[in-house]
């Protein structure tokens, strides 16, 4: 297994997003291209996808995004041949277990790239997935990248929002903030991928607006870490429930993640469902507290149940503020 297949394998038709295909279409048409891209919001909405339609538009001298797919470009990027585009993502160890940050010598080859000559004439793209697993040194070396940009190249990085980003960085790029889909649209994203309607239904309540969530939700021990955690944030939730979602999302990486992405997307719903505009923000805080204590557990090696009980118990001390 590579990097490669953690992204090309989601090349395909993108559901949703209209104002952000727009906004990058209208960019290619401009002719007036920004060397660097943020892709911001959560995990499993599509920013991957979206990265990699908008690479293949600039390789291809398209200028929209659809995606065709008897095409060369899109062939060579599906299958990780395309020498002017490059993805920079968690790398695999010998024993194929992908390893928890980018090192800085993935860095140091993007810089490599981009001081060749395009191979086929035209653009050279890399994007990265994701800002969030880049460490100090990586991200160091990404920023000096961005500061000497050569011409005719475009660099897409994904920000899942789990971890901070150098103020310079984001400085460097021109943003593109992507929601979570609406239901119908979610619905739609795991019906193309074989989930019937009621099943799809089932797992976007554990993960709402964020089909690739769900679809990681077909594991049963995801799925179950991602259940018990809704169980431990319930107002009338007791220690045996806090303790489940304890012992469940330590299981596995993923586990965490699943259980973690939904205490997060808790918050944030209570947040922008607020009606009062104090308990909105502190809502939004604490969205953003989750987020930070979800990124040090995983980035440290932190004792995830632990992480997981603090979690609960800062969203059952908010949720009893109000």
């Amino acid at each position: 297994m590579s990097a490669t297949d953690t992204i090309q394998s989601g090349l395909g038709p993108l559901i949703g997003h209209a104002e952000a295909v727009a906004d990058l279409e209208h960019a290619i048409k401009d002719d007036r291209m920004h060397h660097g891209w943020m892709f911001s919001g959560p995990r499993g909405i599509g920013k991957a996808r979206l990265a990699l339609l908008f690479a293949t538009a600039i390789l291809s001298g398209r200028k929209t995004l659809e995606y065709v797919l008897d095409d060369k470009t899109t062939h060579l990027i599906e299958t990780g041949a395309h020498p002017d585009f490059k993805l920079i993502a968690r790398p695999f160890d010998d024993k194929g277990k992908q390893k928890t940050e980018i090192p800085v010598e993935s860095i140091r080859k993007l810089s490599h790239f981009y001081s060749l000559r395009p191979a086929m004439g035209g653009w050279r793209v890399a994007v990265i997935d994701s800002m969030d697993e880049l460490n100090k040194s990586s991200a160091n070396a990404l920023l000096k990248t961005l500061e000497e940009p050569p011409g005719k190249s475009l660099l897409i990085l994904l920000s899942h929002g789990e971890a901070p980003i150098l103020p310079t960085l984001k400085s460097r790029c021109r943003k593109l903030r992507l929601e979570p889909l609406e239901e119908a649209a979610a619905v739609k994203v795991l019906a193309a991928n074989g989930v019937s309607t009621a099943d799809a239904r089932s797992l976007l309540s554990l993960a709402p607006g964020r089909p690739g969530r769900a679809l990681a939700m077909t594991d049963k021990l995801v799925r179950d870490a991602a259940a018990a955690m809704r169980r431990a944030v319930n107002s009338d939730a007791g220690a045996k429930a806090v303790s489940t979602a304890m012992s469940t999302a330590s299981r596995s990486p993923d586990a965490f993640d699943a259980a973690f992405a939904l205490i997060c997307d808790e918050a944030r719903q209570a947040a922008n469902s607020s009606e009062n505009a104090i308990q909105a923000g502190d809502w939004a805080r604490l969205y953003t507290e989750l987020q930070t204590l979800g990124a040090e557990t995983r980035g440290l090696n932190m004792d995830k149940s632990q992480a997981v009980a603090s979690a609960v118990l800062l969203f059952q001390k908010q949720r009893r503020a109000g």
